[in-house]
């Protein structure tokens, strides 16, 4: 707890000092240029961003003076307007208002897919195609169907909504997504493949099978989670959102540190363990008051009714859900856990792959494996060591490789520094050296202490630009020569510019072929530079 909290107000700390900064600015900005208010959508912001309420915005600023200009009502009136709209507004492209009579005149649509994944004879209640909703749809049109009853299961408690077909004698219709557009009211978003359909048709409805067994694996395979972490981790690991889609799951739950390598690892292998138990999951409709009393977890912000779904799995797991599950859990088949990350504040996230999907990608990195251990000549269990040994002989080889380097690098400064000329009693070296300029200047270094006072000029060709490197010692500085300066006239030459200090500057350019002029005309600098300085 005491963790928890340190943390939470170190964040809220770091949160405030981010708002403060803002406004600080703001009223500095505002007092330097004469204004009395502060804006209203900086005011905004801070509420918005930094959870300022107007009032402590509206005392900060009255402390220097200042107003907070009027507008931020209005502000936030419209944000609310937004999020009406986008709850007025669910699924692709559907107003909800249209389909209120609907509602009122039919009722809540009768769910059967708990027991059957096809249905015949349900009847078409409603057809909408955006803001109005239409008697026909025809052939190549992308719509909602809203049925008296059917067997797809609309999205809800993080479960994706079904696929499938709905035929009628008139029509097919490929099923693309399921969606709750109202409270009770469920819609099938469709593509009318051929024919069409009209209001008041009979259609038979297809759930297809392998999306809904994909479905009920993830989430079964999610129950078995959260009781895991809970157990691992604590009641304090509870669901804190999640995605339930054929094949895959993520689940965010309430922790406050990194799980670690070896605890995920741990949870995972218990995970695979549990699923071939072959545990029986259980469905069962009760009163909220005794779920609640036999222990099963209602989800934190979910409404929930005086009559409740109950879903047990083996003698563990007991949760309120609404969504579809399998028989037992040895139809999970695989689980694998992919990755465990931070999404927020105390909020981490699984995410895991199942049945058919879990294989494949268990297969993927069964081949990667075997790939890597033929490469390696060497037999899969023993890759992980094969990597580290030859990791250690690529450390040793770079070792070996930086000393030859350094030696062959000695060995060229001294050969270097022997054809260093005497202007006016300094020392004076100007060579071209097509090295990497990391290396030029390094270079540039090592012949500035050999030659104890003076100034050496290197030139480099890239593949696609030119450097040039001044090194000048610190008493031809205190001279008055600057190693920038004497770089301006080759920068030019090379189309581009010199930067640096006076003991060690660079230049570069695109222009590679006129470096050889531009080392003379930086060497005919020094020399100038030189000879001003020594008189």
């Amino acid at each position: 707890i005491v963790e928890v909290a340190s943390r939470e107000e170190e964040r809220f700390d770091a949160t405030l000092k981010q708002g403060l900064n803002l406004l600080q600015e703001e009223i500095e900005t505002a007092r330097s240029e004469g204004h009395k208010t502060i804006a209203s959508e900086v005011a905004f912001q801070l509420h918005d961003t930094f959870g300022f309420p107007i009032d402590i915005t509206t005392d900060i600023a009255a402390e220097s003076g200042l107003d907070v200009a009027t507008g931020f009502d209005e502000l936030m009136a419209a944000q609310r307007d937004r999020a009406r709209a986008a709850r007025k507004t669910h699924g692709p492209g559907v107003a909800v208002d249209a389909l209120k009579p609907v509602l009122e005149e039919h009722g809540e649509t009768d769910f059967l897919g708990y027991e059957y994944l096809a249905t015949t004879g349900s009847k078409v209640l409603s057809i909408s195609n955006g803001e109005t909703t239409t008697p026909v749809a025809g052939e190549g049109a992308e719509v909602f169907l809203i049925l008296d009853r059917t067997p797809f299961y609309a999205e809800g408690g993080g479960q994706v909504g079904d696929h499938g077909r709905i035929l009628s004698s008139s029509g097919v219709a490929e099923v693309v997504d399921t969606q709750r557009l109202l409270p009770g009211l469920s819609g099938h978003r469709v593509r009318v493949v051929s024919g069409e359909f009209a209001v008041g048709d009979e259609v038979d409805a297809e759930v297809d099978r392998t999306w809904r067994l994909g479905s009920e694996q993830a989430h079964t395979a999610t129950h078995v989670l959260h009781w895991i972490l809970r157990d691992r981790l604590g009641d304090h690991a509870r669901q804190a959102g999640s995605l339930v889609e054929p094949g895959r799951l993520r689940f965010d739950f309430n922790h406050f540190d990194a799980l670690g390598r070896d605890r995920v690892a741990d949870i995972s292998t218990e995970l695979q363990e549990r699923v071939l138990m072959d545990d029986p999951v259980r469905a069962y409709e009760t009163s909220y008051d005794f779920a609640r009393s036999i222990g099963a977890m209602a989800i934190f912000g979910e409404k929930y009714g005086d009559f409740v779904r109950v879903v047990e799995v083996g003698e563990y797991s007991k949760e309120l859900c609404g969504g579809t599950h399998l028989a037992h859990t040895s139809r999970i088949g695989v689980i694998v856990v992919t990755s465990e990350g931070s999404v927020g504040a105390n909020v981490r996230r699984i995410e895991a792959l199942v049945g058919a999907e879990g294989l494949a990608h268990l297969n993927r990195r069964i081949a990667v494996l075997e790939s890597a251990a033929e490469t390696l000549k060497t037999n899969p269990d023993e890759v992980a060591h094969r990597v580290e040994q030859l990791m250690s002989t690529h450390k040793e080889m770079e070792r070996r490789i930086h000393e030859l380097d350094r030696e062959t690098a000695d060995s060229d400064a001294k050969e270097l520094a022997s054809k260093a000329v005497d202007v006016n009693g300094t020392r004076l070296l100007v060579q071209r050296r097509d090295v990497g300029v990391d290396a030029a200047r390094a270079l540039a270094q090592n012949l500035k202490g050999r030659l104890g006072s003076g100034i050496v000029v290197l030139g480099t060709a890239g593949d696609s630009n030119a450097n040039l490197v001044a090194s000048v010692t610190k008493d031809v500085v205190e001279r008055g020569v600057s190693a920038r300066d004497l770089l301006k006239a080759g920068a030019e030459l090379l189309g581009g510019g010199a930067g640096g200090k006076p003991e060690l500057a660079i230049s570069g350019g695109p222009r590679k072929e006129n470096l050889d002029e531009a080392i003379a005309a930086v060497g005919d600098a020094a020399r100038r530079a030189l000879s001003e300085s020594a008189g």
